[in-house]
């Protein structure tokens, strides 16, 4: 939560394990893991590969504030991790606990807080508004036993890049539900 990344993905924090390298752009999903290309990596969430089979990057971008942990493995990963050459990048989700637990945040930028990288083209980046409001809530069903983990997300934006006109940015406005439930069946 307080590593110096952008918040639109989980990329950036890659970026900092051992071994792995990627182009200049961020918030990129091409990267090489100890000399390997995008497509001989694994991408999963909870041990589930979300792989795209067609170009290996993942399908699903996670809301950053359901991430508890971002596994990068690579030379020496264990049996149970197959179908890569590169490297394998396991996001591991929250869970709820006996303690029932709920934090909002709310993340905003606009074009006051944007810097110009580009002062001489006509239409330079532009960001109308970003605006990710998040609610997670967590705790027991059954003490010891059952566990929920829910969050919701409310992404709005409204931007372009360099050359676009401000006047024809799109609004997106996008509802993400997340829900995960954990159980242990004995204590052992």
């Amino acid at each position: 939560e307080n590593v110096p990344t952008t918040r639109a993905s989980y990329f950036d924090l890659i970026t900092y394990a051992p071994g792995v390298r990627t182009n200049a752009v961020t918030n990129a999903s091409n990267f090489s893991v100890y000399g390997s290309t995008t497509d001989q990596n694994s991408f999963q969430y909870n041990g589930v590969d979300v792989a795209a089979p067609s170009y290996g990057s993942p399908w699903d971008f996670p809301n950053f504030d359901i991430i508890q942990e971002v596994e990068v493995l690579a030379a020496g990963a264990s049996a149970e991790y197959s179908g890569f050459q590169g490297g394998v990048v396991n996001i591991i989700t929250k869970s709820g606990s006996n303690d029932w637990r709920g934090v909002t945040s709310f993340f905003l930028q606009d074009d006051a807080l944007t810097g110009n990288n580009t002062p001489d083209e006509e239409f330079r980046y532009f960001v109308d508004y970003q605006r990710t409001f998040t609610q997670q809530i967590g705790g027991t069903i059954k003490n010891d036993k059952l566990w929920f983990f829910g969050a919701l997300e409310l992404k709005r934006n409204r931007n372009t890049q360099v050359g676009g006109h401000p006047e024809l940015a799109p609004k997106r406005h996008v509802w993400r539900p997340y829900f995960k439930v954990t159980s242990q069946l004995t204590s052992r």
